[in-house]
C-alpha cells in the first residue's frame, strides 16, 4: 500500500482527519510535537498564533482525534504523539511533496 493509499484509508475511516490535514496550523503543531514532545510554552514560542486560545483549541482537537496525548511532567503539560499520530505525521511528511498537500507549502 502506498503512502497516498494509507492516507486516504485513514481519512475514509475518520473524516475529521481531512480537516486536520487541510489546516496548516494543526499540521504545524503535529510536526512540532513529532520533533520532540514539547511543553506548552515551547509550542507557544515555536509556532506563532495570534491568540493562544487557538493553540489550545488545536491541541483539544488533536487529543479528541487521538493523534496526541497530554501528560503532566514537573507541573507542566507535555504533549506527545500517539502511535496513530506518529503514523499520521509520518505518512503526511512523506506524502507532502509528492501530492502537493497544503498547496505545496
Amino acid at each position: 500500500m502506498t503512502e497516498k493509499e494509507k492516507l486516504i484509508e485513514m481519512v475514509e475511516k475518520e473524516p475529521e482527519l481531512l480537516k486536520i490535514i487541510q489546516s496548516k496550523e494543526h499540521m504545524a503543531v503535529l510536526v512540532e510535537i513529532n520533533k520532540k514532545p514539547p511543553k506548552i510554552e515551547e509550542l507557544k514560542v515555536n509556532i506563532y498564533f495570534k491568540n493562544v486560545s487557538i493553540l489550545y483549541n488545536i491541541l483539544d482537537t488533536l487529543i479528541q482525534t487521538k493523534l496526541i496525548k497530554k501528560i503532566q511532567l514537573d507541573e507542566e503539560e507535555v504533549y506527545y504523539l500517539t502511535d496513530k499520530g506518529k503514523d499520521f505525521v509520518s505518512i503526511y511528511i512523506e506524502s507532502k511533496e509528492k501530492f502537493d498537500l497544503n498547496g505545496g507549502e
